[in-house]
């Protein structure tokens, strides 16, 4: 299964296989980690084209994993 996800604007955003919540505009980065996330994986992204960063991670987030993933800006 694949997806195009174009987060320029609102959206909803799966946060976990259970929990899916409205995201407003983000800040120009195309993938963002807050609030002290742990252990995260991203896995099988065509991530590019962002106003800011490809990802960002910031407030203490650790453990992230991104593979198997293109990143191209």
């Amino acid at each position: 299964m694949s997806a195009i996800i174009d987060l320029r604007g609102n959206t909803d955003f799966a946060s976990s296989p259970t929990r899916a919540g409205r995201r407003g505009r983000l800040d120009g980065d195309r993938i963002s980690f807050f609030g002290s996330q742990k252990n995260i994986g991203v896995d099988n992204c065509l991530v590019s084209y962002c106003i800011d960063g490809l990802a960002d991670a910031v407030t203490g987030s650790t453990g992230i994993t991104i593979s198997n993933s293109y990143l191209k800006d």
